[in-house]
């Protein structure tokens, strides 16, 4: 009985057992032939409702983005006002996009009654440009590399738009022959190429990003020829730490109207009142003649002489009050002038004055003298000395009309016993004087040290 148990069970196991030895092919596919209806039922039933899943869940959606580069280059802007202006025009345009005049725009250009979708628009405004230099030989040493990138970190992080003075010498202390690579890697807006890249290297990166040329060495043909491939293209003079090697007036004034002329923006440098960077210490200026000036008087003189459209300060310092005078200059268009007026006249400190647009060469003529230079009675003959060059000037009563009226003389005068001299332009704000132009306004400010008497 056991025995036969034990067969039984041994025959059902062999019964049951599964070979692909056994199995016949042809038998197979009569099988899947014979059902292939149910196959393809399920076929369709999976398809609807998919179709089905995703009419309800899945809305299609067109994006389409496009973007605008607002820049202001008026020539008889300054720089600071430039970029105010193009930061309210992207603002303004903004909105602009955004309204409903725009929408019904687009609803009649594509013939329906309702936009079916939105516009939303925004404005991507930099933040202020800063100048560093990646390829300063003598700052090469250890801990280099992660000291410029944590100092770009913070830039980046505080909101500021880092322009990088780069060289082959840059790609090699950072180890990366793509500086398009190394600009992502650091944060940098735009890459200021000074030497040993190419032509062709130079076009390949304006295609990429904005790319400062190299304003004292690039020739206008090849400068314009840059320009056609980049969507920002701008060219900067370089700063000239060593006394005397600074730039002239004459090609300073030549190489940027040239530029310009090529179509490109064009930048310069101008000292600090302050800190100076070392090793030699003496400014780092554009302009020769800038080298021991007030910054203030520089950037007017930049700006308004020379139309530069951006300017840069060189040296790590600059004193409160003469960001203050540029601020206001970029402001209101006034010049602050340091002066030093005698003890009855200081009441003209603070007046906003303007320059008469028929002033000659050789002086400036207030057009607000008979508001502000008489306080009753009048003008009685005192300090008839000669009319040196800076010097404050108010017409007495021998002058009969023009008693009273005030003169800032730019080129030296002789003495005369119907004008009294009654103030001058210290040393440092002599170059103010030639930056005052016709119809222009400026204000009189107490110089430092404070007025003294003659």
């Amino acid at each position: 009985m056991i025995h036969r148990e034990a067969k039984g069970i041994k025959a059902m196991n062999q019964k049951n057992e599964f070979r692909w030895a056994d199995v016949e092919p042809w038998c197979v596919l009569r099988m899947v032939l014979r059902n292939c209806w149910m196959l393809i039922l399920a076929a369709l039933i999976a398809g609807m409702g998919a179709k089905l899943a995703l009419d309800w869940l899945w809305t299609p959606e067109y994006t389409s983005t496009i973007t605008y580069a607002v820049l202001s280059k008026s020539a008889s802007a300054t720089s600071r006002a430039n970029y105010n202006a193009a930061n309210e025009v992207a603002v303004k345009y903004s909105s602009m996009l955004e309204s409903h005049l725009m929408k019904e725009r687009i609803c009649q250009a594509l013939g329906v009654d309702t936009l079916p979708g939105t516009i939303t628009a925004g404005w991507a405004g930099t933040g202020a440009p800063v100048f560093l230099s990646l390829h300063i030989s003598e700052e090469f040493g250890p801990g280099y590399c992660q000291q410029a990138e944590a100092v770009c970190q913070w830039l980046f992080e505080a909101g500021f738009s880092i322009l990088a003075d780069v060289s082959v010498k840059t790609r090699q202390q950072f180890g990366e022959p793509d500086l398009i690579r190394l600009a992502k890697r650091l944060h940098i807006w735009a890459l200021r190429i000074d030497y040993g890249l190419s032509q062709e290297e130079i076009l390949s990166l304006a295609r990429e990003m904005p790319v400062v040329l190299n304003a004292s060495t690039t020739t206008p043909e090849d400068a314009a020829r840059i320009a056609e491939a980049g969507s920002l293209v701008m060219a900067m003079h370089n700063f000239y730490p060593r006394p005397e090697t600074g730039l002239d007036d004459s090609f300073l004034l030549e190489s940027t109207r040239a530029l310009q002329a090529a179509g490109l923006r064009v930048l310069a440098f101008l000292p600090g009142d302050g800190e100076k960077r070392g090793p030699i210490g003496q400014g780092l200026p554009t302009l020769e003649r800038h080298r021991d000036q007030l910054p203030s008087a520089c950037f007017a003189d930049l700006a308004l002489r020379f139309h530069m459209d951006g300017i840069f300060l060189g040296d790590p310092g600059i004193s409160q009050v003469e960001q203050e005078r540029i601020r206001r200059f970029c402001d209101t268009g006034a010049l602050s002038i340091p002066a030093i007026l005698e003890p009855e006249y200081q009441n003209l400190y603070g007046r906003t004055f303007t320059s008469r647009p028929d002033s000659p060469a050789s002086l400036v003529r207030f057009a607000e003298s008979r508001t502000y230079s008489c306080t009753g009675g009048p003008v009685e003959p005192a300090q008839c000395l000669p009319r040196d060059r800076g010097v404050i000037t108010m017409d007495n009563r021998e002058y009969g009309r023009y008693s009273g009226e005030i003169q800032l003389i730019r080129a030296s005068l002789p003495a005369d016993p119907r004008v009294n001299v009654i103030g001058r332009l210290p040393e440092l704000s002599l170059l103010l004087a030639d930056c005052i132009q016709r119809g222009s306004p400026f204000i009189l400010v107490p110089a430092e040290p404070p007025a003294s008497t003659f």
